[in-house]
């Protein structure tokens, strides 16, 4: 199996590399791939602890790039929920030579349900990603809380193929919330003072308290068992993105741009799990 995954990471990557030589009018639309491979042990009594490292590429000529090496443990309340607390250390290049560190704490809560081979799936996660060094604080918080949803339903056609599908929901929960005057999403897309103006009028910081869907994404996949200890998924999902992107000066007192930022990016994936 872990042959089969490099391979279609390889596909996947030369896929990449094709949609990156043909032009486009949209570069919002992206391409890109992943893998993983994780352990994950049980302990005892419901507890299990787990580890994982994934690797991202997307953009034209792959010029972005991320590895998200995590561990962390697991606990089940009962037949039907489940809990999970997990850090992960991101690690991100972009261009070949921009590369920046982020620190994740993830908090999960599962409720799952099977009848007969279908198998029901919500998973409810608050998210909390911390950006350390010289972070532009009025473009971003320091600490970026996420909430998101996924519902998963699954079907297990024997003991070796289980295809899913699912879709999940991702919100913002402290975004920086800007009041320009004059301003209104609904008649305008964007907004773009005189950059060399400090202090221009217009607009105003009035905290950390935007709430906001950012992103909603579509899955489908298989995992393949090939015994109770070893397991692969290929997966493709289709992620649309709708985010206020702003950009300011380090100091917040000039507004470069107020945009809304949204676009479809779609992902190809393998996932290798060993128990």
């Amino acid at each position: 199996p872990m042959r089969r995954s490099l391979l279609v990471f390889v596909l996947a990557m030369t896929c990449a590399g094709v949609h990156a030589q043909i032009p486009t009018d949209d570069p919002e639309r992206e391409f890109g791939g992943r893998i993983s491979y994780m352990v994950q042990k049980p302990v005892s009594n419901g507890w299990a602890v787990f580890g994982e490292e994934e690797l991202r590429t997307a953009g034209r000529m792959l010029n972005y790039m991320r590895s998200d090496l995590s561990g962390g443990v697991s606990y089940r309340l009962s037949k039907y929920f489940k809990t999970a607390l997990r850090y992960t250390m991101l690690t991100k290049v972009e261009y070949r030579t921009d590369i920046s560190f982020r620190h994740r704490l993830d908090c999960d809560f599962v409720g799952s349900y099977k009848t007969g081979p279908w198998r029901f799936s919500l998973r409810e996660r608050m998210e909390l990603t911390h950006h350390p060094g010289d972070a532009n604080t009025w473009e971003r918080p320091r600490n970026e809380l996420d909430a998101k949803s996924r519902l998963k339903v699954a079907y297990k056609i024997n003991k070796r193929w289980r295809p899913y599908v699912g879709a999940e929901l991702k919100y913002t929960l402290n975004a920086p919330e800007l009041e320009p005057l004059n301003y209104s999403k609904s008649m305008h897309r964007y907004l773009t003072p005189q950059g060399d103006i400090e202090g221009e009028p217009g607009w105003m910081i009035r905290g950390y308290n935007r709430q906001d869907l950012i992103r909603v994404r579509s899955l489908a996949g298989v995992e393949v068992r090939k015994n109770k200890k070893s397991s692969m998924k290929v997966y493709a999902m289709l992620d649309w993105d709708d985010n206020l992107d702003i950009d300011t000066n380090h100091s917040g007192t000039i507004l470069k741009s107020l945009v809304y930022v949204s676009g479809y990016r779609l992902w190809l994936g393998v996932s290798v799990c060993k128990m």
